[in-house]
């Protein structure tokens, strides 16, 4: 099996290879090769599946992550990975997943920290109706264009900006020109490698388990290189090129901007509307099991363990013991709290924060 695995790692490197620098077209070209079985697979952004299985619209959405941690736990749960195995229908199957990271707005000089700030700028966006209907929802100017056309229409002033992350500064030489990237990191759209559904159903069980073995591996070590990737454009960026990084960025703001746009098409395409549920479910069934946890251990135990020892003495505080052990059940009835108003926002999709609903 791991000899299997490493021929396999080694093929998915060459994949990469290949549609990383476009030696077999587009995305969309990629794509339509291999439905057409003139290849078995490829590399692509997720939401340019949407055009075989609306459901992958839904990783084109602006916020749908809270964070990069909240974006692996997802996007490695078994519910993930059942989604991703799904779509034989649709001529194709999802082995494993990429990630390209947060992306944010850069300009050429001005700091993006509300939504009001992009009123009136050209953005480049990525072609993909997601990525325009959250520019138009936020108040810029989308202007879809290829990537390798960036550069030019920053110079030329065609383009105010664009949005990506860290190390298109550098590898896209964009911090030459823009000296502002602001952290809003209003989306985290990770690339997948498919194959072809009729390839995948002449490969026996075990070998399927050996391939997706090895996918699954190979996110993993993509994961420690973007991390270190990110981590030498940041440095880069700003020590060579004096890009400014600005943090302090309202995020709550651009996520209550795009709220209705995530809504409308959860009532457009009713695959994203079950992958959202199918999210809300892993969050609330995760959110019952700390609830649970907290109620049985934290507060119970603690309690008990507190009434067990009213008659000792802590040598150091000179303090009932129980005083000290006390502490665990009344961490535990706030926990209980902050799961139950948790497991509330997980249902009903309505946040809550300082008493008012949001």
């Amino acid at each position: 099996m791991k000899k299997y695995a490493a021929l396999f790692t080694a093929f998915l490197l060459a994949v990469l290879s290949l549609t990383g620098c476009g030696q077999l077209g587009s995305e969309n070209e990629n794509m339509e090769q291999l439905m057409a079985g003139v290849i078995a697979m490829t590399k692509v952004s997720a939401p340019g599946l949407a055009t075989y299985n609306e459901s992958y619209h839904t990783f084109g959405l602006p916020y749908i992550f809270d964070s990069t941690e909240d974006f692996y736990h997802k996007m490695d749960s078994g519910q993930m990975k059942d989604f991703f195995l799904s779509s034989k229908d649709d001529g194709f199957v999802t082995l494993t997943y990429y990630t390209s990271g947060a992306r944010s707005f850069y300009t050429k000089n001005k700091a993006i920290r509300k939504p009001e700030d992009l009123k009136g700028l050209k953005i480049r966006v990525q072609d993909m109706k997601s990525q325009t209907d959250m520019m138009n929802a936020l108040g810029g100017i989308p202007v879809a264009m290829s990537y390798g056309d960036v550069y030019t229409s920053l110079q030329t002033g065609i383009i105010d900006g664009t949005e990506n992350n860290e190390t298109a500064l550098t590898t896209g030489k964009h911090g030459e020109i823009c000296k502002v990237f602001s952290t809003d990191q209003h989306a985290m759209i990770p690339d997948v490698m498919v194959m072809s559904a009729k390839v995948w159903e002449t490969i026996s069980p075990q070998d399927q388990q050996i391939i997706l073995d090895a996918a699954y591996a190979s996110t993993e070590s993509h994961k420690i290189a973007w991390d270190a990737a990110i981590q030498e454009a940041v440095e880069e960026a700003s020590g060579q090129m004096n890009v400014e990084f600005v943090e302090d960025v309202d995020k709550e703001a651009f996520r209550e901007a795009i709220s209705g746009m995530i809504q409308e098409y959860c009532t457009e395409y009713p695959g994203v509307q079950n992958l959202q549920q199918q999210r809300q479910i892993l969050m609330a069934f995760l959110d019952i099991l700390i609830l649970v946890f907290a109620i049985l251990v934290i507060t119970i135990g603690g309690f008990k363990l507190a009434m067990s020892a009213t008659h000792e003495f802590s040598a150091l505080l000179g303090i009932p013991r129980s005083l000290v052990y006390g502490m665990a059940p009344l961490s535990g009835l706030f926990i209980i709290m902050a799961q139950i108003i948790n497991i509330y926002e997980d249902v009903t999709g309505i946040t809550i924060e300082g008493g008012d609903e949001k």
